[in-house]
């Protein structure tokens, strides 16, 4: 009976046993396969992320010279147009998004639609708004636009490279977010400054059409009275 009973538990010891060494295998198979899975999404974010900063980074570039355009004038009647091209931005449609973090991702897809927004905004300041023959008004939000577009994808440039170990571009002595902050907080003192005469010289010219109106009004009743 002891002998039957020896058999039973080093059988059951050895079920066990091998039933744990065979789930053992099997998590450590999953943990690898889960390990390796990660390690292949991180590459390929971090291949994502170095394409859209390649994108971003000439972007900037781009949107520094649009902010610092105060246009040149034109022959024969000497009206200003712009002397740069807009930059463009069009992020890689061959990578699977998934793989990059995606409060990053929204950010990156997003930038196209800023764009348009801004260029929108400037069209319609340039059509309603914008006068002959400097067109400052036109030229002052191009610039803030765009200087505001340069801060956006800098940040966004900044933030891909800490999040996937990058490489910085070498920008020299002036940084971008220095010259972009100034030219932003420059133009829109100088758009603030014309835009408070504009609404004096307005109140001015609309108080005197108010003063003539009555004057008018007074002779008009001086005329119709008799003896007067």
């Amino acid at each position: 009976m002891q002998n039957t009973w020896t058999i039973v538990v080093t059988a059951a010891v050895s079920v066990v046993a091998t039933l744990g060494t065979t789930w053992f295998g099997h998590w450590l198979g999953l943990l690898k396969d889960r390990t390796l899975r990660v390690e292949e999404l991180e590459r390929n974010a971090r291949y994502i992320a170095i394409r859209v900063v390649c994108i971003l980074d000439p972007f900037v570039s781009g949107c520094v010279e649009v902010a610092h355009d105060e246009g040149v004038p034109s022959p024969p009647e000497g009206e200003f147009v712009s002397n740069t091209s807009l930059p463009k931005l069009i992020p890689p449609d061959d990578v699977d998004w998934r793989a990059v973090d995606t409060e990053l991702m929204y950010r990156i897809l997003t930038m196209p639609n800023e764009i348009v927004v801004a260029n929108q905004t400037i069209s319609f300041v340039a059509s309603e708004i914008s006068n002959p023959p400097d067109h400052s008004e036109y030229f002052w939000e191009r610039s803030i636009q765009y200087a505001r577009l340069g801060l956006v994808a800098l940040q966004l440039a900044n933030d891909l490279r800490t999040r996937y170990s990058i490489q910085g571009q070498d920008i020299g002595n002036r940084k971008p977010r220095e010259i972009l902050e100034q030219r932003l907080s420059h133009i829109e003192k100088v758009k603030a400054e014309y835009e408070a005469r504009e609404a004096e010289w307005t109140a001015k010219m609309f108080e005197g059409c108010k003063v003539h109106q009555m004057a008018a009004s007074v002779a008009r009743v001086s005329e119709a009275i008799p003896g007067t």
